[in-house]
């Protein structure tokens, strides 16, 4: 054994014996082949281990060490909905509307990010949100229900804007983006030569490729939707 135990736990003239540290309970004094002093210590989780008294002095050490494996399995589970490889249906959910959100490269950012659309710091990651508080704030998916911004389809993604609903309560919610009426007026901008499409993006407050779209829009192209589920998009037949 690296540590021999002694009968009493004194230090500075005090008897620690049954002092708690944490999750620490001493049990009796301890020293180290080094010399090292030390108390044995039983932890919450009922293990019992020597522990150096200078760390256990100065608050080093809280536990055995099941206090830190605790802290990583905490830091790498997200509610049971990241498992085995695996992720769950809200969490696949969450992550679309992250990621169409913020990252420019999904295609179909300018829809959402692109035109402002933004996700509450609650939610968002980047901003210190996370799953947890999705979850929490908008509970389990509901069989043949996907995310739906509500009562504004053209607000942001927060509580109070979105609720678990069925396709056709997201249709009767579906509603043409207020620029997308003035499509005209921006091609019209557009070909006089007056504004770039950089301009009008920021005349408008939507992003350049919303404008281009509105610009090289052709009438028999079919509009386009999400898929809440999982964040990708496809052609209205």
């Amino acid at each position: 054994m690296l540590y021999r135990t002694v009968t009493t736990s004194k230090y500075g003239g005090c008897d620690l014996t049954g002092r708690r540290f944490g999750r620490l309970v001493i049990l009796a004094s301890a020293q180290s082949r080094s010399g090292r002093p030390a108390f044995l210590c039983r932890c919450d989780c009922g293990k019992e281990k020597p522990i150096r008294r200078d760390h256990l002095l100065r608050g080093e050490s809280t536990s055995c060490g099941c206090l830190t494996i605790e802290k990583v399995r905490r830091r790498f589970t997200t509610h049971g909905h990241t498992t085995g490889g695996k992720t769950s249906t809200e969490y696949r959910i969450w992550s679309g509307m992250i990621q169409r959100c913020v990252n420019p490269k999904v295609r179909c950012f300018y829809r959402y990010g692109g035109r402002g659309v933004t996700v509450c710091d609650r939610w968002n990651p980047r901003n210190g949100g996370s799953f947890q508080n999705f979850l929490q704030d908008m509970g389990l998916r509901p069989k043949n229900k996907t995310l739906d911004r509500w009562p504004d389809p053209f607000g942001n993604y927060e509580p109070g804007n979105v609720r678990w609903a069925t396709a056709s309560e997201q249709a009767r919610n579906r509603r043409p983006h207020p620029v997308r009426e003035k499509a005209v007026e921006i091609r019209k901008l557009y070909a006089s030569g007056d504004l770039k499409q950089s301009e009008l993006a920021e005349r408008f407050k939507v992003s350049q490729a919303f404008i281009s779209e509105l610009i090289n829009e052709s009438p028999r192209m079919p509009p386009v939707r999400v898929r809440p589920d999982i964040g990708s998009c496809e052609a209205i037949a």
